[in-house]
């Protein structure tokens, strides 16, 4: 948050908990309720900064939040941990919501953000959608769990979809292993007008109930070429069924066509996972010719 204070934009707050969106928003003491409402006080390209308050209450927006600035940012007010954030944007069982989060505006950073869907009803949907270019998450969650969602072949924690390029994922989590996954829906999403998404110390989670379960990460380059699909750097790709029950398949899952690259460098793991892809043409694995190689199922006697 430094970095983008230096641009001397305003500071929005909201406080899920305590906050009111009549207020003016620009002191703690007189927080906005709802990110909605702080969003819509912000100017495009001005580098304003939302700041989310952690608290025992999430905010729970009542329709898909339309992130359109261009060069805004949110934040939230608590510890910057890997997993178990309580700076949360939740949408709640009841509204049904299709994504939680749209992502248009570019430049953006978000840090310390838990995103979460728990939409109850059959239709597809996600969590967090992502169209453009240039953006930045640290210390972020991004997860669907709804047990409704997750028995589903059409659903995704985050969808990089056309328009979002040269984004970086920065010690986020993605899905998680609190329920099992009965449906072969995806943790990420690409599709063919994504491309160069950098994933660094990251980590992918899913409980599988069978070994095509939750895919971790699905790229669709059939329509468009992708190019430099994604780079995944220090990753970790966890499947924890119960008592290792559930080998997944592949931690990928790859439509080939056009042209794409995904690059799998340095110290990378799956755990529970046989394989990296179940199409492993373009998919390179660091120091190897194979994409079999740094499984492990069970753990060491």
């Amino acid at each position: 948050m430094d970095t983008i204070a230096l641009a001397g934009g305003r500071i929005f707050y909201v406080d899920p908990a305590a906050g009111a969106d009549g207020n003016s928003g620009r002191d703690p003491d007189a927080a906005l309720l709802t990110i909605q409402a702080a969003h819509d006080l912000t100017t495009t390209a001005k580098n304003d900064i939302i700041v989310l308050i952690a608290a025992a209450t999430a905010n729970e927006p009542a329709a898909t939040i339309a992130w359109d600035h261009t060069y805004t940012h949110m934040v939230g007010a608590c510890a910057p941990l890997i997993m178990g954030q309580r700076a949360r944007v939740v949408g709640t069982a009841a509204l049904d919501l299709n994504p939680v989060v749209a992502i248009s505006g570019r430049g953006c950073y978000f840090a310390n953000i838990k995103f979460n869907n728990d939409k109850d009803s059959n239709d597809a949907s996600g969590c967090v959608k992502v169209t453009s270019a240039d953006n930045y998450f640290k210390s972020c969650e991004f997860n669907i769990t709804s047990a409704t969602l997750l028995a589903r072949t059409d659903t995704y924690s985050l969808w990089m979809s056309t328009g979002a390029s040269e984004c970086v994922f920065d010690r986020c989590t993605f899905g998680t292993d609190t329920a099992d996954a009965a449906g072969a829906g995806y943790n990420v999403l690409f599709d063919g007008g994504s491309s160069k998404s950098y994933f660094k110390d990251c980590i992918f989670l899913t409980r599988a109930s069978s070994s095509t379960s939750r895919v971790m990460c699905k790229f669709d380059a059939t329509s468009v070429g992708m190019g430099l699909a994604a780079i995944f750097d220090g990753c970790t790709f966890v499947n924890t069924s119960t008592s290792w029950g559930v080998t997944m398949a592949d931690a990928f899952s790859v439509t080939g066509g056009n042209t794409h690259y995904i690059v799998v460098k340095g110290n990378n793991q799956i755990v529970g996972i046989t394989g990296w892809a179940d199409t492993t043409t373009r998919v390179y694995l660091f120091n190897s010719t194979t994409t079999a190689l740094g499984a492990s199922q069970t753990p060491v006697a």
